[in-house]
């Protein structure tokens, strides 16, 4: 009974490099971003100036990812001038980064940016769609990470 439980627990212990296993979701199984957060963490945490175009717009928005309790991830974006979010739903797994916000405009929407880093972690890009709108594409965006101490 208790074996069924504890074998995926202990490979995935000594997987990890003997470290204890990460920490444990729904039923009892780990987290799975918990893995992901493990993983990709150098590449995604930190500070973020992205480009976004939507439409014949240009707009220029800053954001950040840092580890939170539990093995996930937190952070923020900025829209310069306007308006600033917390990120919600941060997914990393490998080179693949998503995460949602709920723009706090006069009418609220939610906004999915999905994408991917490149191989030296620098660079992400990808679309940023509406969920509420049957995913419909708001825009596309590049994101560049900010050199270490710098905004």
């Amino acid at each position: 009974m208790y074996t069924a439980f504890l074998f995926p627990v202990a490979v995935a212990t000594v997987l990890a490099g003997c470290h204890a296993a990460p920490p444990m979701g729904a039923a009892g199984r780990p987290a799975p971003q918990a893995y992901a957060a493990r993983a990709a963490a150098p590449a995604a945490v930190g500070d973020w100036v992205m480009t976004i175009h939507i439409g014949d717009r240009v707009f220029e928005d800053h954001f950040t990812i840092q580890p939170a309790p539990g093995g996930t991830f937190q952070g923020r974006l900025k829209v310069i001038g306007l308006w600033e979010a917390p990120l919600e739903k941060i997914a990393i797994d490998g080179q693949a980064l998503a995460f949602e916000l709920i723009a706090p405009e006069k009418e609220r929407f939610r906004v999915r940016y999905a994408g991917s880093l490149d191989a030296a972690g620098r660079l992400f890009t990808g679309t940023a769609t509406l969920p509420e709108e049957g995913g419909k594409t708001m825009g596309t965006f590049s994101a560049i990470k900010a050199a270490a101490g710098r905004k």
